[in-house]
């Protein structure tokens, strides 16, 4: 397939909504021998020799009926000139020519991303052949026919220009769109009051204008709101602007405020970040890629306000990598092409090794690769093989030489863990002689998703490090499941692969939510109306329990007996045999020291009011906590960052030392305990499908 007809709204490379699309006119050019436009209306442009431009009459005032009577009239008159169409953003081009251009064995490609859901895309869904869409919130219809591609931005124009940057004591704020009630101006003009009053230095520009007439009114509104709050001085309403100008206030700005309630991923926001701005916005899909700093709720202008002054004076971090790497122009536009070409991206072949390959102490693995095998991704087949050694590895590798291969360590002392000195030492240097082999005779690539900063309670804490730092070097990508620890070790690594995704939850995944909390309380000699502090799982001394039991202690010596603390779990060391010792005598510490089966964890949890953890300064990632709240039991847990998902007095508490864990339990013992549901809820977008998803899509591109 060499011709290619386009179906847009208009292709004016000045018009600030759409400018945009004549940057992917020319990287289709370069795609296709011949490509025929048809647009609403036309501007100005400069495209390639072969391709043409067919207005349908809008801007010459042509009604809608010679608008439909022109469309039919080209898509038929010029049926020689094109093999297949992409229709960009409007499914009502779709509609009224699906029928004719399968009637015509023509392939009908689409272009979608918006949360909104009518009659018109669901009859487009049917009548087009492919979809693609920038996320997968930017396509809310079920569909096989859907290709996640990321967003097309012009990374090469979109860039930072430290000439530019603002320089004077005036935080400059942006937000950049069509006016309208969905944006939430509101909130922002609220925001700006507030940091009026605050004393905080700062200008607004906001650029847009209305698009419908509904829009015109919203606009007349918030600008009486700025009046009425004597507001105007901060306030600059600059209309709607070439979008080649927009790199001039992306550059010249401070922070990007994105208060869009739309749920798909915004292309302004985007191209304020490949052009290095802070960005604030409070869009469910930004919540993927961006910081918990960089998140605002979106009707909140106390919590808006806040975060503009905090991140107005902190460092600023890039967000650029994440759009170069995710949202390229040039990627997109290669991917679509080669679905257009190929009818089908082609579809590789990729051998997974994960290791280790299961675990009996928990269902991650399980769960994680459960979801793999399910994707389905038109760039790759993935295989997953289970080996408890790399050896067979290299057999399978050898007898696959042309497939792809991908080793992906889960917990890296699997490659030298030995409570024996010399046997460690001969692990490390086998194993990663092997990577190593792997990797420059194979070209197998190697994926570390790194839990900790440590090994947990290791006994040869040198070969750790080596371990570590060898794993560091040799991994093509790592996985970082705690959100801020993957910025700051991707911005301190910016040549390598660091990328950001999250553990799935439990939800369900041990059986559902167990009704009877009385019978095990009283298993364990815990009253009903007992404040109960559950540390479910293996007792192994990185998770610091006795610092809790030293707590629960000294409030038990102050008379201070409602407050139960329930250690569950088995324990083979001697550490358990001091948690033991040391609990006593003690009331209020019960340790049910056993190996507790997956049938009865849901019961455990339910007994308990409370899940608590201390953990040492090396967890990242606790699977402890997100099971706790995937079976809504609020969490307590010291501050660090495992402690990340911790939202104080949504989902749980956080405490940083022994008094403040004191003072908050003595809290906890009258205060309304959380609501289940809502702690459940905390977790929920946490779905194995989707990190999954995400995992594949790694696995592709590493």
């Amino acid at each position: 397939m060499k011709k290619l007809l386009i179906i847009t709204q208009k292709v004016d490379e000045e018009d600030q909504l759409l400018g945009f699309f004549v940057g992917w006119l020319r990287r289709f050019a370069e795609k296709f021998g011949r490509i025929t436009i048809i647009c609403l209306e036309k501007g100005k442009f400069d495209l390639p020799a072969n391709v043409e431009i067919v207005s349908l009459g809008k801007d010459k005032g042509l009604s809608k009926a010679g608008q439909l009577f022109n469309f039919y009239s080209e898509i038929i008159g010029r049926r020689n000139d094109y093999d297949a169409i992409f229709v960009h953003m409007n499914p009502i081009w779709v509609v009224v020519g699906g029928l004719v251009w399968r009637a015509m064995k023509k392939k009908i490609f689409f272009w979608y991303t918006s949360g909104g859901v009518t009659f018109k895309l669901r009859v487009a869904e049917k009548l087009a052949h492919k979809i693609f869409t920038a996320s997968k919130e930017s396509f809310r219809l079920p569909s096989n026919k859907v290709l996640v591609t990321g967003h097309g931005i012009d990374t090469d124009f979109f860039k930072p220009d430290p000439v530019k940057k603002n320089l004077s004591a005036r935080t400059k704020i942006l937000s950049v769109g069509r006016i309208a009630a969905v944006k939430n101006y509101g909130v922002l003009i609220k925001a700006a009051k507030i940091l009026k009053k605050n004393n905080f230095n700062f200008q607004i520009t906001i650029i847009g204008e209305p698009a419908l007439e509904r829009d015109k009114y919203y606009e007349l509104s918030i600008k009486e709101k700025i009046k009425e709050l004597s507001l105007e001085s901060n306030f600059n309403f600059l209309g709607k602007i070439d979008h080649r100008e927009l790199l001039a206030y992306y550059q010249s700005h401070d922070i990007f405020v994105h208060l869009s309630q739309t749920g798909s991923v915004d292309k302004t926001l985007l191209e304020a970040m490949s052009s290095g701005m802070k960005v604030i916005s409070s869009n469910d899909s930004a919540k993927a890629f961006l910081p918990g700093d960089l998140i605002c709720s979106g009707d909140n202008p106390d919590e808006l306000a806040r975060k503009i002054i905090d991140i107005s004076s902190g460092k600023s971090e890039s967000l650029r990598s994440y759009v170069v790497e995710n949202h390229n122009l040039n990627n997109l536009i290669e991917k679509i092409s080669s679905v257009m070409i190929g009818g089908e991206l082609s579809a590789n072949t990729i051998f997974v090794y994960p290791f280790p390959s299961a675990s009996k102490h928990n269902k991650y693995i399980e769960l994680l690769y459960g979801s793999v095998e399910k994707v389905k991704n038109p760039r790759a087949v993935i295989k997953i093989k289970k080996y408890k050694g790399l050896m067979p590895v290299v057999a399978n590798v050898f007898n696959f030489r042309k497939d792809k291969h991908i080793v992906h360590i889960h917990w890296e002392n699997i490659l030298y863990g030995s409570h024996y000195f010399l046997k460690s030492m001969a692990f490390i240097c086998f194993n990663f002689s092997i990577l190593l082999v792997l990797k420059t005779l194979f070209n197998v690539s190697v994926v570390w998703t790194m839990h900790n900063l440590a090994g947990h309670d290791y006994p040869w804490p040198f070969i750790d490090k080596i371990g570590r730092k060898l794993m560091f070097s040799i991994s093509d990508a790592i996985i970082i499941q705690q959100k801020e620890t993957a910025r700051c070790l991707a911005q301190s690594n910016p040549n390598k692969k660091i990328v950001f995704l999250p553990h799935g939850n439990y939800i369900n995944s041990y059986g559902p939510i167990a009704q009877d909390q009385d019978s095990v309380r009283a298993s364990m000699g815990i009253n009903k109306g007992d404040l109960v502090l559950l540390s479910l799982g293996i007792v192994k001394p990185y998770k610091k329990i006795e610092c809790i039991m030293e707590v629960i202690k000294e409030l038990e010596n102050s008379n201070v007996s409602q407050a139960k603390l329930a250690i569950a779990g088995s324990s083979n060391s001697s550490y358990g045999e001091n948690i033991r010792k040391s609990a006593g005598d003690s009331k209020s510490i019960v340790f049910d020291n056993k190996f507790i089966p997956d049938q009865e964890i849901p019961a455990y949890l339910r007994m308990a009011d409370y899940s608590i953890f201390w953990y040492d300064n090396t967890v990242l990632t606790s699977g402890g906590i997100i099971l706790s709240l995937s079976y809504g039991v609020p969490v307590i847990a010291r501050n660090i960052e495992a402690a990340e998902l911790i939202e104080s007095g949504k989902n749980g508490f956080k405490f940083s030392d022994k008094n403040e864990l004191k003072k908050l339990i003595l809290e906890l013992i009258t205060r309304p305990r959380l609501d289940n549901q809502e702690v459940m809820d905390s977790v929920k977008d946490l779905g194995w499908d989707k990190i999954a998803s995400y995992l594949v899509d790694l696995y592709v591109s590493s």
